[in-house]
């Protein structure tokens, strides 16, 4: 757990879990996450909450039993360059937080790829979505933010799911089967 203010770097290791999730970020942290595996969480691989911030950056997160990323009470970090595959719920889920989700390829998950709900507003940029087992992306629960040059693709139910007073916008991305 990474907790206060403070920048705290963390590159090439291996971060496993049997407790709440591998790497918790909160009460305005801002480490830096760099080239690391971060897998076999009984909960989220990284859970970002209460002002929590960061930048996570070229990891490969896989095998959590809930999402790869939870951003969630205000969470605002930068994901970038990620692989988020194979974890047991979403690749990557946001409530009631905001954040930059960029050029991350997440796939293989076994819901959807990412979840957005509870008036979370973030940018979503050219990421690939893929294979999952439900849906690309779901925003619910008025949930806002811009999606934009995203490609959406191979997912089982659908690429995008828009549901319950939600306001996203979307430009320049590619959606199909």
């Amino acid at each position: 757990m990474i907790t206060g203010p403070g920048q705290l770097m963390m590159e090439n290791c291996d971060l496993i879990s049997g407790g709440v999730a591998c790497l918790g970020i909160s009460k305005k942290a801002n480490p830096i996450v760099l080239n690391n595996r971060i897998f076999n969480s009984r909960g989220p691989g990284v859970l970002v909450f209460d002002y929590g911030r960061g930048i996570l950056d070229n990891n490969d997160i896989y095998d959590n039993q809930r999402s790869g990323v939870e951003i969630v009470r205000r969470g605002n970090p930068t994901i970038l360059n990620n692989h988020t595959h194979h974890n047991r719920t979403t690749g990557l889920s946001i409530r009631y937080a905001d954040g930059i989700i960029e050029a991350n390829d997440i796939g293989y998950n076994s819901k959807s790829g990412i979840k957005i709900r509870e008036q979370s507003n973030p940018l979503v940029v050219r990421n690939k979505i893929h294979h999952s087992k439900e849906r690309g992306i779901v925003i619910s629960k008025a949930a806002a933010g811009t999606y934009e040059h995203n490609e959406i693709f191979a997912n089982k139910r659908s690429g995008l799911q828009v549901c319950y007073h939600a306001n996203p916008r979307f430009f320049h991305n590619k959606i199909y089967d």
